[in-house]
């Protein structure tokens, strides 16, 4: 078989952040084309709509802009179940859901749901996504691995990051702060004047807590700190920390203030600085059927991953990166350093091909695009940075 496979998309709906665009919205569908032509099938490994940024924390709202942006009122979105959630994404981009309809109503379509997308496959879930794309629920597939006999292994990655990991239940320290960079930091920090570019490169950020470090820069000291106590507040209220950070950070918040500092917020944070280096371990362990694959299994000759964002390799490992801007952090060095491949996955036979589609713009196939890893290749190629035309549309 011919399979395509492509990771984190966060298809978001007409609220900012807009990180799945219409210029890539125009690949896409190229891609999906391809997959048509060539009678191939389509993976989405995880994360393609970004569920979990489109719901804001569910507690302490007002009181974060009321500390961190006093005197600007700003508007706080209303709680939305998951339905409403998929319902919205799909109205912003109804082609993307059509065409991923076609290759779903002839079975060319397979479903990995990630963090960002837990509960996708929710029923009430999957009969709002089925109708968006315009199939009957029973065309949808899901799967929560992915094998082709003893050669091919995809799974989104996650289960190598505690701070993300689902395991049933879709609440966990990833989702808090994800709504809160997208519904409370980032509109404070729009509502202070920050620099546009910087405000939009807040869910683009990873490791998350990089956000951090880079605050200081556009607000000066006494803001920045004034704006990581309430933040460091807000995550508390939604129960962010646990264990004895817990009751440290409710101490520093409640009754010493003034010890929340950038280093100590940045320290308090999860770190999921090494999240690329844990997914590269959790790679070599289904490869030493150690994880994901059952006793007595065939062990598999290559792994996918996706979540990280961060575009890696090594000769039997590859992780799709992301469709989104990825960027290190705020401070302006970082902005200037932005990837913006669009990564696709080409698996025929005993064949795997990583290409950019961003060369869809003037070649005709996913296959004739630069090839960023092939089997056997310990590392990624990494192109020249390039923006699409709208890319902030």
């Amino acid at each position: 078989m011919r399979l395509y496979i492509a990771s984190d998309f966060h298809i978001h709906d007409d609220d900012p952040p807009r990180l799945y665009t219409r210029a890539k919205e125009a690949l896409f569908l190229r891609v999906v084309d391809d997959v048509v032509q060539t009678k191939a099938t389509l993976l989405l490994a995880g994360d393609i709509l970004d569920l979990t940024g489109m719901q804001p924390p569910a507690k302490g709202l007002a009181e974060f802009f009321a500390a961190a942006a006093p005197g600007r009122p700003l508007a706080i979105s209303p709680q939305r179940t998951v339905s409403e959630r998929v319902c919205a994404a799909a109205a912003r981009f109804p082609e993307t859901f059509a065409a991923l309809g076609g290759l779903a109503r002839t079975g060319r379509l397979w479903l990995m749901p990630g963090n960002h997308d837990c509960g996708i496959d929710d029923p009430s879930a999957v009969v709002e996504l089925a109708q968006a794309m315009g199939i009957d629920a029973v065309d949808l597939v899901f799967r929560a691995t992915f094998r082709i006999d003893d050669f091919f292994f995809a799974a989104h990655g996650n289960q190598f990051d505690s701070s993300n990991q689902t395991n049933g239940n879709c609440s966990n320290a990833g989702m808090v702060i994800a709504a809160s960079l997208y519904h409370a930091l980032g509109p404070a920090l729009q509502a202070l004047d920050v620099d546009a570019a910087a405000i939009a490169a807040i869910p683009c950020v990873r490791p998350e807590e990089n956000v951090v470090s880079g605050l200081v820069h556009y607000l000066g000291d006494a803001a920045a700190n004034r704006v990581l106590l309430a933040f460091v507040k807000l995550l508390e209220e939604n129960n962010y920390f646990h264990d004895w950070s817990a009751i440290t950070t409710w101490v520093g918040v409640h009754l010493f203030p003034g010890s929340i500092t950038r280093e100590r917020v940045r320290a308090a944070l999860k770190d999921d600085s090494e999240v690329a280096a844990m997914a590269k371990s959790g790679a070599e362990k289904i490869l030493a059927g150690h994880a994901l694959i059952p006793r007595g299994h065939a062990l598999p000759k290559v792994v996918v991953l996706g979540h990280t964002h961060e575009l890696d390799a090594s000769p039997s490992y590859v992780n799709l990166g992301t469709w989104i801007d990825h960027v290190r952090g705020l401070l302006p060095a970082e902005l200037a350093a932005v990837d913006r491949t669009l990564p696709v996955l080409i698996v025929e036979g005993e064949a795997a091909t990583l290409h950019d589609v961003r060369d869809l713009v003037t070649k005709d196939t996913v296959a004739e695009c630069a090839t960023l890893w092939q089997r056997g290749d310990a590392a990624i190629s990494r192109p020249a940075d390039r923006s699409l035309p709208d890319d902030n549309v």
